[in-house]
């Protein structure tokens, strides 16, 4: 059986999510400050008036004034838009994650053999 080993290769999402780490822990920083009180400042995206009323009944929509771009909350979590913004597909990331899991089990578990094959030397 072969020996088991990571090529950044095989898991390129990862490798750009890590590459990223640095920049991602800024920006997290930036939007917590964003968020605090008393700004309270948020994401948001312009709605047309189409898409609002897909989004609320009539009542709700003469019940407010509603310019034709109105922003609303984005709703997305921002981790979710700087993966799109790194070009991270956040399900191939989740899947790369899980065999780096795997073969770190691989891996502890052919070392703790090791182990017990030397009577616990090295």
């Amino acid at each position: 059986m072969s020996k088991p080993e990571f090529r950044e290769e095989d898991y390129p999402n990862c490798v750009k999510e890590k590459k990223h780490h640095e920049e991602w822990a800024h920006i997290a920083q930036f939007f917590e400050w964003l968020n605090e009180s008393p700004r309270r400042y948020f994401l948001a995206r312009y709605c047309t008036k189409g898409e609002l009323k897909q989004m609320y009944s009539e009542e709700e929509l003469e019940n407010e004034v509603w310019g034709v771009d109105t922003p609303i909350p984005l709703g997305k979590p921002l981790l979710s838009l700087f993966h799109e913004y790194i070009g991270v597909d956040p399900h191939e990331l989740e899947m790369e994650r899980r065999r780096l899991l795997d073969l770190m089990r691989e891996m502890n578990q052919r070392a703790q053999e090791g182990v017990r094959q030397n009577g616990g030397r090295n």
